[in-house]
């Protein structure tokens, strides 16, 4: 099914089911499967990494390593890296340019660099190739072990902090086999489980290791059990006993290393593992990845994401402990991963990546690896990056603020990109012209992507697994030619181009003007409008889809060509609060909420369960149901009948603690009750680790750092959160939200 999507531009060639792939010494080494029934194949070529040089500067410092060990080859064009550098390993590679960032005193990584090194040697094996993962496999064709494991004290989350306590009992999860739960006492103690963990992941080979909390809970706490037993987790796929690898160079024993990824302009710390032939899946990762556009989750445990994706029934955390939690939990492990990898696992169908990179690289990131994969097949110089500046966004803005009968949205079909694709608009150092026939390739793909799931939803009987990929599979492609205007103004990108990006965003605010323009000329009142959509009101009878579409027709007509809207969504009221931040009343009856105003994790449940709930009943007309709710929640608050979850404030660490008493001893931060929570705890926290905590009191008016407890602190037995702290701040909110008149009436 997948694979007339498979070719982007990578050369020409595929290799099918590639699962796995390393560069050892002069070798790069290919696992493949051609289904999840057969074995694994291993295959090995020979391959030479390399790096872009800027040749001129680096002459001597090339003579002086000994022209055995490096090949250069002269790139065409006149862009900044005219050459290439092979070496006969990654190490020697490595040597080469930290020998060259001290030679001219420039790290790698800076954007005068001479040097464009990547030090991902299956990276540069791909790009040379013209090899991606997962060819001619579907997601049910790879082997996959779920993970989940539990403590002799119950403990099954968070376990990176309780190294010191026995495994007792873990979940085997396999996508092809049958799923248990193991106890160590039926393997003769903790070591004998382990031991047999490891022979059962070499003997069943599976191609993706996944667990929620993969990478900072599980695995450091299995390694740190192992290492009290003297053990190694040896879990890799190992090369033929025949090719010699330096102990130095063997990615078969788990070991983590620090490092950090950015979610949204978030940090978040975080080990990192690599072996040999198997990828490792973090569902914690995949969540927080997803959230990024809904914001609805604020803990990412196991129970909040399964919760989230209707997986369970809402409050079925339960109190289950160890092997009994595990019989529950272990299995939704491989659900969620099967609705969140999926998006990735498409898309290593097109980059030069690991799935596990895939993952965690950006999407900006990604074009640039696609940008330097045809260069290279071009043998054309790489552009250096270029200096940043600021340039002017879209418009966005609210023209009428409250509760509005009958809206109707137009939404500007891929606007960004239909603008480079139009005017040619692509980066003005990109000589080959790549960037604009990658994303035009990449712009026909979603719309065959989306004629074909249209084609298949149609069908009589629909077949779901055909729906379900091609509608992931034109998400996946939406995703990224939106992402290509992004990368214009991405600072790490070899061909970004900032003066580009202005031009674009200049022409998209001509076109939403012309727009706004057009609507008032039908009849239109425009409500609110950001980028690339109108919401608006007035126009008779566009509940009707024929109406709708006979509107779109009608802008189109003055619209430039290669811009097409469509009038695509008629709502029976919405609640326009302020700019982004609105509610919407579908047809049948379900209200939609957009904006952190009704959403944002950093306020407290009870106050947007209220509004969610208020506003629902203000969009159908029923102000005494909404005024019913207020009164309600605030009866419950002062009778301690709320439960303390929906108080408590839940906040992400962007610091570490320790950084966080550093500022504070320097004056150059407030205090916060998150930290001051992190710093007393018993277990030590990281940055992008969540806090929970509630506030204590008698006063309305407290400092929240001097009153905060954690939430685990609570005892329902002699309650004391501060009730009057939590009545005003809901008076407070409703005012703000709603308008002090109308919040004076919901309150009675």
């Amino acid at each position: 099914m997948a694979e007339e999507w498979n070719i982007l531009a990578t050369g020409g060639t595929t290799k099918e089911g590639i699962v796995g792939v390393a560069v050892v010494g002069e070798k790069a080494w290919l696992w493949r499967r051609s289904s999840a029934a057969e074995e694994v194949q291993l295959e090995s070529e020979d391959f030479a990494p390399y790096l872009w040089l800027h040749g001129g500067a680096v002459g001597n410092l090339l003579q002086a390593a000994g022209g055995h060990a490096y090949q250069v080859s002269p790139l065409e064009g006149a862009g900044f890296y005219d050459t290439l550098v092979r070496a006969g390993s990654m190490e020697l590679l490595e040597r080469f340019s930290k020998d060259l960032a001290k030679e001219t005193a420039i790290s790698s990584g800076s954007p005068n660099s001479p040097q464009l090194y990547l030090n991902d040697g299956p990276c540069l094996y791909m790009m040379e190739r013209g090899y991606a993962y997962y060819q001619g496999l579907a997601l049910n064709g790879v082997r996959r072990l779920s993970l989940a494991l539990a403590t002799q004290s119950g403990q099954w989350s968070d376990l990176g902090h309780f190294g010191d306590q026995p495994l007792e009992s873990l979940y085997w999860g396999p996508s092809h086999g049958e799923a248990k739960v193991w106890r160590a006492e039926e393997y003769g103690g903790e070591k004998g489980l382990l031991q047999a963990l490891q022979e059962a992941i070499l003997a069943y080979d599976p191609d993706i290791i996944e667990g929620h909390g993969l990478y900072d809970d599980l695995l450091p706490y299995l390694v740190a059990r192992a290492q009290r037993w003297g053990l190694k987790l040896n879990w890799g796929r190992p090369l033929p006993p025949t090719y010699k690898v330096p102990k130095k160079a063997q990615r078969l024993e788990l070991k983590g290393r620090k490092t950090y990824t950015q979610i949204a302009g978030k940090r978040f710390d975080y080990l990192a593992w690599e072996i040999w032939g198997r990828e490792l899946v973090d569902t914690l990762s995949l969540a927080r990845l997803r959230d990024v556009t809904s914001r609805e989750l604020e803990t990412f445990t196991l129970p909040e994401v399964a919760t989230w994706l209707e997986l369970v029934p809402e409050g079925e955390e339960g109190e289950w402990e160890g092997a009994r939690a595990l019989s529950y939990w272990g299995p939704i492990v491989g659900r969620v991963v099967e609705i969140l990898l999926y998006p990735f696992f498409v898309q290593a169908k097109y980059f030069p990546l690991s799935l596990q990179n895939t993952i965690l690289r950006g999407s900006a990131t990604k074009i640039n690896y696609l940008l330097l994969e045809s260069y290279l097949h071009l043998r054309a110089a790489v552009p250096a990056r270029p200096q940043s500046s600021e340039y002017m966004g879209a418009l966005a803005s609210m023209e009428r603020q409250g509760f509005i009968r009958g809206v109707a949205h137009c939404d500007v079909q891929s606007l960004y990109p239909s603008i480079m694709l139009s005017y040619a608009l692509g980066p003005q150092s990109d000589g080959r012209g790549v960037f604009l026939e990658l994303l035009r390739r990449l712009y026909d793909l979603r719309w065959q992507a989306k004629e074909a799931l249209q084609r298949e939803r149609s069908q009589v009987p629909v077949d779901a697994q055909k729906v379900h990929f091609y509608d992931v599979l034109q998400g996946t492609f939406k995703i990224l030619i939106n992402s290509f205007y992004g990368y214009l103004g991405f600072a790490q990108g070899n061909f970004a181009d900032f003066e580009r990006a202005a031009q674009v965003t200049a022409r998209g605010r001509e076109i939403l003007e012309l727009l706004l323009k057009l609507i008032r000329q039908a009849g239109g009142e425009i409500v609110e409008y950001d980028t690339d959509g109108v919401y608006f009101s007035g126009c008779p009878q566009l509940e009707r889809e024929e109406e709708r579409r006979a509107l779109a027709e009608r802008l189109n007509s003055s619209l430039p060509p290669g811009i097409k809207v469509a009038v695509d969504a008629y709502y029976l009221a919405m609640y326009s609060q302020s700019t982004k931040n609105y509610a919407l009343l579908k047809e049948g009856g379900e209200v939609s909420f957009s904006g952190a105003t009704f959403r944002a994790r950093s306020r407290e449940l009870y106050l947007r369960q209220l509004l969610q709930r208020v506003v629902s009943w203000l969009l159908r007309g029923d102000e005494g149901r909404a005024r019913e709710e207020v009164a309600r929640v605030r009866s419950e608050l002062s009778r301690h009948r709320l439960p303390i979850a929906a108080l408590a404030k839940t906040e992400v660490l962007n610091d570490s603690p320790e950084n966080y008493q550093k500022k504070i001893a320097q004056n150059s931060r407030h205090r916060s009750a998150a930290y001051e929570i992190a710093l007393r705890a018993p277990r030590p926290y990281r940055s992008g680790q969540a806090v929970s905590y509630y506030i204590t009191g008698t006063k309305k008016s407290v400092r929240a750092f001097d009153n905060a407890k954690a939430l685990e602190e609570y005892d329902p037995q002699n309650p004391d959160e501060n009730q009057a702290y939590y009545a005003a701040k809901l008076e407070t909110f409703l005012e703000k939200v709603l308008g002090s008149e109308l919040a004076k009436r919901l309150q009675g």
